[in-house]
């Protein structure tokens, strides 16, 4: 049973998000004016503080790459399993994609900000004129946990940048339930629809006993219930037959 077509910007959210020119040089842009400004106060440091910021310029942009290898490669490894997508909802009335684009952004921008800002704060706090390697090795691990704040804070700005899904997006596949792209079998899972709203229903986990109210982006709310009614069938025959001898 297929619950019905998406529309393009849906199904291109399964897929990565591929860079345009433009934004790539926007982004150049903005590299070489932050370096135009900074490099006549770099200079002006002592060269332990200045080896300091470098190794923490290369600590945070270690982190960024690493967390958004993580991202990807759990989304992959959900998306084997998950099988086709029916349904994209949320589970809060979210704004618009152009706000939501606008407020990732902001979101990443704050987070460096941020974090050049915790940087160069320890960097004048804990660096001299002179250090030894014992010395760099310790603000540079100080730096290293001041970075992970910001870093998680970045992930679903990050997540929402190259798939276009919202942190409250709830996704509806063919093998079960999927927010922030943890796959719930739907052996494990309840659909109840709502006592009061035609487009919203009620996603229901036994297990934990926990529930999430979801809104759903096209009138597909009775589809979508008979869809997981029937596969839900489906896990129970096929629990029966396994527990038969």
């Amino acid at each position: 049973m297929q619950i019905g077509e998406e529309d393009v910007s849906a199904e291109q959210s399964l897929n990565p998000q591929q860079f345009s020119i433009a934004e790539l040089f926007w982004v150049s842009v903005a590299v070489a004016v932050v370096l135009a400004i900074a490099t006549p106060f770099l200079r002006g440091l002592p060269q332990a503080v200045l080896n300091t910021v470098v190794f923490a310029a290369a600590i945070q942009s270690f982190a960024i790459i690493a967390l958004a290898s993580y991202i990807s490669h759990r989304r992959k490894r959900m998306l084997e399993t998950s099988g086709k997508r029916m349904l994209l909802g949320s589970s809060s009335e979210s704004p618009s994609v152009k706000w939501a684009v606008f407020f990732s952004y902001f979101n990443v921008l704050f987070a460096v900000a941020m974090q050049l800002y915790i940087s160069a704060g320890l960097v004048w706090a804990l660096s001299g004129e002179e250090g030894d390697v014992l010395s760099t090795i310790v603000r540079i691990g100080i730096i290293l946990s001041q970075t992970m704040g910001p870093m998680m804070f970045m992930t679903q700005s990050i997540r929402f940048l190259r798939w276009r899904i919202r942190s409250d997006a709830v996704e509806f596949f063919e093998n079960g339930v999927a927010i922030f792209d943890f796959l719930t079998p739907w052996g494990k899972v309840e659909l109840r629809p709502s006592e009061f709203y035609q487009n919203r229903v009620m996603v229901y986990y036994p297990e934990q006993q926990t529930s999430v109210m979801v809104w759903l982006e096209n009138s597909e709310t009775g589809r979508l219930l008979a869809f997981a009614a029937e596969k839900c069938r489906e896990c129970k025959k096929q629990s029966v037959s396994v527990a038969r001898p």
